[in-house]
């Protein structure tokens, strides 16, 4: 009986020991292919002239919003007051396997990690910080995954 719980136990660890090294090279493979041309193409397009609006006070139309894909817009007061969302539609932000900031290959660029390979989105944060001292925002919009687009030129 203990030796029959103890290979269990070792199965088990292995199993899952294997599938978080799996989902952590998924993770990296993703990362990795998170480029500032990819950054560029899908989403600082979008993103860049929202953030602009609403560093200016000004409030996008939620039209503008739900056409570029953006899952939520929200500042974060520079004096630390609490953040507020300005825009938000949680129902098209897709299924994720946790979160990272500061993607190597990528400025300012937070990234959530699809929940498999074959997922067709994926959400990404970028964060814009205002060099005079005002609030930051933070966008989250909904882009093709990196692993399923063409590469670079």
């Amino acid at each position: 009986m203990r030796i029959a719980l103890t290979v269990a136990a070792v199965a088990f660890i292995v199993t899952v020991g294997g599938c978080a090294d799996r989902a952590s090279r998924v993770h990296q493979k993703v990362e990795d292919r998170l480029t500032e041309y990819y950054a560029y193409r899908y989403v600082r397009r979008v993103t860049d002239p929202i953030a602009f609006q609403v560093h200016r006070g000004q409030q996008p139309s939620v039209d503008l919003l739900r056409s570029n894909r953006i899952a939520l817009v929200e500042v974060i007061p520079h004096d630390g007051g609490e953040r507020r969302a300005l825009y938000e539609d949680e129902t098209i932000a897709p299924p994720c396997d946790g979160m990272i900031t500061g993607v190597r290959y990528a400025h300012g660029i937070g990234l959530f990690f699809p929940t498999n390979i074959s997922q067709p989105d994926i959400q990404v944060r970028v964060n814009y910080s205002c060099e005079l001292g005002g609030d930051s925002v933070h966008i989250h919009v909904v882009v093709p995954n990196p692993l399923l687009v063409a590469e670079e030129p």
